[in-house]
């Protein structure tokens, strides 16, 4: 395989090009970013990449020395202007999954390994490696260890059988995701369960990717709250947050299957949904498992299909008469769920503008 090197202007722009490669060709990147200040103007987008779990290693220099060395002189502004106290590692911690210090060769060429390999393994996402500078102009280690790739963690099949059983003794399923459907074969598993149960797929809030065909008759137009609770059973595929606030009344029994490579998202700052049921695990892998489950215990119901395809086309009308603005008299942001008045997303004005811009500006 042929490298290639790309030089950009801006630290945001290198991890934001390592991130756009990787949901393009799904091939984790190497980014270079300069010590201290480089790693903090790369953070919104390492951030981004963290919570969109988009895998890439960043390597940002140090020194040991400061000069004092004169085979491993930095420079003058090393010490004057480009380090802090805790370094690129610690700069980092808060928006990537793993940062680490190599201080000597060998440790080098082993935590290089480790770093891409933690990036790649479930759940996928950015990592950090502090280099000093000393190591870069000095003799490198003379073995390099052989590369372990991760392999992909899947549920057992019990797992994906009771899900499958719950999902399909339901009633009046529904189905949520934000990145379910990242790659073409997530989209078609989630496409599958969703036709064996009959069942919506809603997209909250911000949809990282285009998880389902949303001209298909089971796209769940406008927000999922207003059918929330109605559903006996819920499939969280693959969300960071599936509705708003977390305390919505649910029916009562109302399973709740949260199935991503994090659920109940261990790095997030909160998780007051009520889930009932988990399924860890490669989302590839435990889609497509719980769509072949679901095609042999499933029977089509023609009448939810058409009465969801109903609802979505009378949704879908009501968002393009929305009032360009608001009854306080305020002009609306079709950019965030919030209008200039300060309302909150349960305002109905505003709550259509929310609706409007997830189809205008779609992730």
């Amino acid at each position: 395989m042929k490298l290639r090197y790309f030089r950009c202007r801006h630290e945001l722009l290198a991890v934001s090009l390592a991130s756009g490669y990787y949901k393009a060709t799904g091939r984790s990147q190497i980014v270079f970013l300069p010590t201290s200040l480089g790693v903090q103007n790369g953070s919104m987008a390492l951030g981004t990449a963290m919570q969109e779990r988009t895998p890439m290693t960043v390597l940002s220099p140090d020194t040991l020395t400061y000069g004092e060395d004169p085979t491993a002189d930095p420079g003058p502004e090393w010490p004057s202007l480009l380090v802090d106290l805790v370094g690129p590692a610690r700069n980092g911690e808060a928006v990537v999954k793993w940062s680490k210090r190599t201080r000597t060769a060998s440790e080098l060429v082993y935590e290089l390994g480790r770093a891409c390999f933690i990036a790649e393994s479930g759940p996928p996402g950015p990592t950090l490696l502090e280099i000093p500078f000393d190591l870069l102009v000095g003799q490198g280690h003379p073995d390099m260890p052989t590369w372990a790739a991760p392999a992909p963690v899947a549920a057992t099949p019990e797992q994906i059988d009771r899900a499958a059983q719950i999902l399909a003794g339901a009633a009046n399923p529904i189905i949520i995701t934000e990145h379910g459907g990242r790659t073409d074969d997530e989209r078609n598993a989630l496409v599958s369960i969703a036709e064996a149960l009959s069942a919506p797929v809603f997209e909250f809030a911000m949809p990282a990717y285009h998880n389902f065909p949303r001209s298909h008759p089971l796209y769940g137009a406008g927000p999922v709250e207003p059918v929330l609770g109605d559903a006996d059973a819920i499939l969280l595929a693959g969300c960071n947050a599936p509705w708003h606030p977390p305390h919505l009344a649910l029916r009562p029994g109302c399973a709740v299957i949260h199935l991503d490579e994090d659920p109940l998202r261990p790095r997030a700052a909160y998780w007051g949904y009520p889930t009932t049921d988990t399924i860890a695990g490669n989302p590839s892998i435990n889609l497509g498992a719980l769509a072949a489950n679901l095609e042999q215990r499933s029977t089509p119901r023609p009448e939810a299909v058409g009465r969801w395809s109903d609802y979505s086309q009378r949704i879908r009308p009501r968002a393009s008469r929305m009032p360009s603005r608001c009854p306080r008299r305020q002009p609306i942001s079709w950019r965030r769920p919030t209008c200039f008045a300060g309302c909150t997303t349960h305002c109905p004005t505003t709550r259509s503008a929310s609706m409007k811009s997830s189809r205008r500006f779609p992730r």
